[in-house]
């Protein structure tokens, strides 16, 4: 993208974003604008289109009379601050407005779904680089997650948003873009600004080293966390049609009997001797590195390797849990610095007194400004009271707190007791599937998050399996009546 900023720093809109970003940076909330904000939403969107059809002049890419890219200024109503999907970049209209107040950090959000644009665009034009690469198999590993769980509620990019590697990579190479625009601005940042953003750099390349992914809801992968690799390596060989994207012939190697397998070091070593492009020899030799480069800590990732998605240590989801916290902090760019925060044994999780239990920092400065984010708001559907408080440290205004935590806890252990008592319920599994259909109607939290996970795999099977069909005849009588004992002894 660098090159392509370069070629944009002299047209009209570039000229006029210096002066708005400059002056409106320096005079936060201005009371005389450089120009006003309908003029500036059109401003932001030219500028976004002219880098995403520079960048496709710098490709191969086949345009078709289908793919027209733009950019448009959206009401996300707080579910996010931008998207991408296939020609269209999405910006959250209150982003582009605190841009306009002069939040400048606020223009890392088109800088992040333009470096999303650009990778989706290197990937089809069949680019050769480790992070395109990484993101390939994990938008298959994705793919086949989505085509293997008909009819469950499972996403795999869902339940690994924080380490998914295209969310990595557009991470960091959105800074950098974000500071290469600034430098030739002329802008510096402020102490404050620069501080969060280098902290926020150096978050996402920890995450982007650690390759253990989530697994648990995966039927189709043999562990519960597993190095995304190897999850890849098992699934690659039952498609052979994946074969047909060229970045991955590189590293696997088509028999012919027509069977897939990873190409040894020997075999990669061997291709460097031939003559190949710089960018196919760089890659192959990030190969041969990798597993130096690897920070795979189980700890980093979920806090410790457990079977159970439900851990009694996080009984209340939404609070922040101490031990969690404790076990994350290398990973997380949150870090309690605040005296006024207290670690209670009892219910484990920061309280802060007259305030309550903590679930995060944020930069709204009312109530009402953060039910626009759908995180907090279905936890108010939940019955999730809040206040505003102080923060857990200097980089954010306010922090968030649930002030009936001790009523929603007791509930929670109400819940908890109720489905491992239809576990030990001597009724068959018939009635017992229908017993669960009724509680997960009348109940709103999801029982992922109060049931032990081999209970809820067990559920699951009993509530997705027809009802013309015998459960027992169809996954194994002596298998089910196993499984059920191996659940009750563990919630005894």
């Amino acid at each position: 993208m660098e090159s392509v900023i370069n070629t944009q720093k002299n047209s009209k809109e570039f000229r006029v974003l210096t002066k708005i970003f400059s002056y409106h940076y320096q005079h936060r909330r201005p009371q005389k604008p450089l120009l006003y904000y309908p003029e500036f939403k059109k401003l932001i969107v030219r500028f976004v289109e002219n880098l995403m059809n520079c960048y496709l002049e710098t490709t191969s890419f086949d345009v078709g009379p289908h793919f027209q890219p733009h950019c448009e200024i959206v009401d996300f109503k707080g579910r996010a601050k931008g998207s991408y999907h296939y020609d269209t970049i999405k910006i959250d209209e209150l982003s582009v407005w605190h841009l306009y107040q002069g939040n400048l950090l606020e223009f890392l959000i088109p800088c992040h779904e333009l470096l999303h644009f650009k990778y989706d665009i290197d990937l089809v034009c069949g680019t050769i680089n480790q992070d395109v690469i990484r993101i390939l198999k994990e938008s298959l590993i994705a793919l086949d997650a989505l085509k293997s769980k008909k009819g469950l509620d499972y996403s795999y990019y869902q339940e690994n948003y924080g380490f998914e590697s295209s969310e990595k990579v557009a991470n960091i190479e959105g800074i950098k873009l974000f500071r290469n625009i600034l430098h030739i601005m002329n802008i510096t940042l402020q102490s404050e600004d620069e501080e969060k953003l280098t902290s926020f750099y150096q978050k996402n390349r920890l995450e982007y080293q650690n390759y253990f992914r989530d697994f648990r809801k995966n039927m189709r992968v043999t562990q519960d966390y597993m190095d995304f690799e190897e999850a890849f390596d098992q699934l690659f060989f039952h498609h052979p049609s994946w074969y047909h994207f060229k970045q991955l012939r590189i590293e696997y190697k088509l028999d012919k009997k027509g069977n897939i397998r990873k190409r040894t070091r020997e075999e990669l070593l061997e291709q460097l001797k031939e003559k190949v492009s710089k960018e196919k020899k760089n890659y192959i030799i990030s190969l041969l590195s990798q597993e130096k480069e690897k920070k795979n800590t189980i700890e980093d990732f979920a806090g410790s390797k457990s079977e159970n998605a439900f851990r009694k240590d996080e009984i209340l989801p939404g609070i922040i849990s101490a031990k969690s916290y404790q076990r994350l902090t290398c990973s997380s760019s949150l870090k309690i610095t605040s005296k006024q925060f207290e670690i209670s044994d009892q219910y484990n999780c920061y309280i802060v007194p007259f305030y309550g239990a903590f679930m995060g920092d944020t930069d709204c400065e009312t109530l009402e400004d953060l039910w626009r984010f759908s995180y907090f708001a279905k936890y108010l559907e939940k019955g999730y009271h809040f206040k505003l408080g102080p923060a857990s440290n200097n980089f954010f205004k306010r922090g968030i707190f649930c002030t009936n935590y001790e009523e929603l806890w007791r509930k929670q252990k109400e819940q908890i007791e109720m489905f491992e008592n239809l576990a030990k319920r001597p009724i068959s599994l018939n009635s017992k599937r229908k017993a669960l259909e009724k509680m997960l109607e009348q109940e709103k939290t999801s029982p992922d998050e109060m049931v032990d996970y081999s209970l809820r795999k067990c559920y699951e099977e009993m509530r997705t399996c027809s009802r013309k069909v015998d459960f027992n005849k169809k996954f194994g009588a002596l298998d089910v009546k196993k499984k059920i004992k191996q659940i009750e002894k563990k919630i005894q």
